[in-house]
């Protein structure tokens, strides 16, 4: 994320908490000037410990606060179709968001970037996918086949680690 993408999300979390930037600050345990200094994307490198106090008093996790949440659903849909290739029964024109009452461009996405990472696979006559290998143990390594997979997901960054979607 952005620093200016932050200074958004920090300022647009506060005005929906009904906080003014003194009182994110004194929850925050930091200046209102430093609040303000974000905020306004003046503040280059915000502290570790910094941005953990104000997520703490924003009520959200660090996650939250740094990960764009286009991104987060971008995991989600990841995920998503990394358990259906593995555990599902959809045809390729669902995974490639072809369907009319279901367009979804992250659902095709997703689909593109997990086959290109080699986690999912075509098979047969082309018309499904499959997870491979790969794809299962990932699936399993970050507890995504688990039944509150969906709790996860938006968790799980595809494009770090050894494999990157």
């Amino acid at each position: 994320m952005s620093l200016r993408e932050l200074s958004r999300m920090i300022q647009q979390l506060r005005e929906s908490k009904g906080m003014t930037q003194r009182d994110l600050a004194d929850k925050a345990k930091v200046t209102p000037g430093y609040v303000a200094q974000l905020e306004m994307g003046l503040r280059k490198n915000p502290s570790l410990a910094s941005l953990q106090g104000l997520a703490k008093a924003l009520g959200v996790s660090l996650d939250d606060l740094m990960t764009d949440p286009r991104e987060k659903l971008r995991r989600l849909k990841s995920s998503e179709v990394l358990r259906e290739a593995a555990l599902g029964g959809r045809t390729r024109e669902w995974f490639e968001g072809a369907l009319p009452d279901y367009p979804d461009p992250y659902v095709a996405e997703a689909t593109k970037a997990l086959e290109k990472a080699g986690f999912i696979e075509k098979i047969g006559d082309a018309r499904t996918y499959r997870a491979t290998e790969d794809g299962r143990a990932f699936l399993k390594r970050n507890r995504l086949d688990y039944p509150d997979w969906i709790i996860r997901a938006p968790l799980v960054n595809f494009r770090k680690g050894k494999r990157q979607v």
